[in-house]
């Protein structure tokens, strides 16, 4: 259980490193753009001391299974957290863009045309293709 535990929690980190990084890069202005992502490279470390501190406090009274409780806490926080962050400038104007095509988006690109679909159904539930 412990294996497993350890290999969800590293899928997990893995896959939020580039994501974050990504939203920071598209949603920042360009002129703050370098900060903010210097902060977000630089804070991560302190992240991860922290959490080895927080491993060895919580070892010294009690098991494994209290570090991953403790530890998802902020996961959850992040995945609360994300349901509220606007989608990214350049994906809405894109979406805008498919959506206002004649076939949608792709041509005969059943994948293109499939992203023209996702991107309109979104527009419909926030706004629709014709404003804002």
């Amino acid at each position: 259980m412990f294996g497993a535990s350890r290999l969800l929690l590293g899928f997990g980190m893995g896959m939020e490193f580039p994501v974050a990084q990504s939203m920071v890069s598209e949603i920042i202005p360009a002129e703050r753009r370098g900060r903010y992502i210097a902060y977000l490279e630089g804070f991560r470390p302190l992240g991860f001391i922290a959490s080895g501190l927080l491993i060895c406090a919580v070892l010294s009274v009690a098991d494994w299974h209290w570090v991953f409780i403790l530890q998802a806490i902020p996961a959850l926080f992040v995945l609360v957290i994300r349901r509220y962050v606007p989608e990214s400038p350049r994906w809405l104007a894109s979406a805008r863009r498919g959506c206002l095509r004649d076939n949608g988006a792709g041509g005969s690109d059943p994948g293109r045309r499939n992203q023209g679909a996702n991107a309109r159904a979104h527009l419909a539930l926030n706004g629709g293709c014709g404003g804002g």
